[in-house]
C-alpha cells in the first residue's frame, strides 16, 4: 500500500538514526556539559546531541542546534547528517534547512545524504501542490456522517497523520 508523506513527516530511517546517535552520545553527555568548552568538532557534535535531545541534563534545543551547526560547518559529515535529521524532525515547517545540510554531507561523500535530500525535496514539492479543503469539510467523519457525505461528495480522512480528501465517487 502506498501512503502519502508530507514534508513535515519524519522518515523511519531518520528516526532510527536519531535514536542510535542519542545512545552513542549519552555516556559522554555529563562530561561534555560540565566542560568549559568542547575540544573540537567531535565534542561540539556530541554536545549538540546532548543539548538538543536533553541527554544528561535539560533539553536546550537552540544551544544544541548551534553546537551541531558549529561541528557541521567544520565539515564533520556525521554532524551534518545529525543536524539535518534533527531539523527535519524538530522544524518540519522549514525543511529546506535540512535539505541544505543533507546536500552538504552528500558533497563530502555520505551515501545516505543524497537519497534523504531527494526524498525530502520530493515531499516539499508534493506539499506545495496539496489543495486546501473547503472550510466546511468534515475531517474523519463518523459512520453516520460518512453515509451522508458519500451522497454529498467531498470529504477527508486522516490516516497515519496524513489527510486524504476526495469526492464520494473518487476511487
Amino acid at each position: 500500500m502506498l501512503l502519502p508523506c508530507r514534508a513535515d513527516a519524519v522518515d523511519m530511517d531518520v528516526g532510527l538514526n536519531i535514536e542510535a546517535r542519542k545512545a552513542e552520545a549519552a555516556p559522554a553527555c555529563k562530561r561534555l556539559r560540565r566542560a568549559d568548552a568542547p575540544e573540537g568538532p567531535d565534542d561540539y557534535y556530541r554536545l549538540g546531541l546532548c543539548l538538543a535531545y536533553g541527554l544528561g541534563g535539560p533539553e536546550k534545543g537552540d544551544e544544541g542546534v548551534a553546537s551541531l551547526r558549529r561541528a557541521a560547518s567544520a565539515d564533520l559529515v556525521e554532524a551534518q547528517m545529525a543536524l539535518a535529521d534533527f531539523l527535519q524532525a524538530a522544524s518540519p515547517t522549514q525543511p529546506q534547512d535540512a535539505v541544505y545540510w543533507y546536500r552538504r554531507a552528500e558533497k563530502l561523500g555520505d551515501a545516505r545524504a543524497g537519497g534523504r535530500a531527494d526524498h525530502l525535496e520530493r515531499r516539499i514539492a508534493l506539499d506545495a501542490q496539496r489543495p486546501t479543503p473547503p472550510p466546511d469539510t468534515i475531517i474523519d467523519p463518523t459512520p453516520m456522517e460518512l453515509q451522508a457525505l458519500y451522497r454529498q461528495g467531498y470529504h477527508c480522512h486522516a490516516v497515519f497523520g496524513e489527510q486524504w480528501c476526495h469526492i464520494a465517487d473518487d476511487i
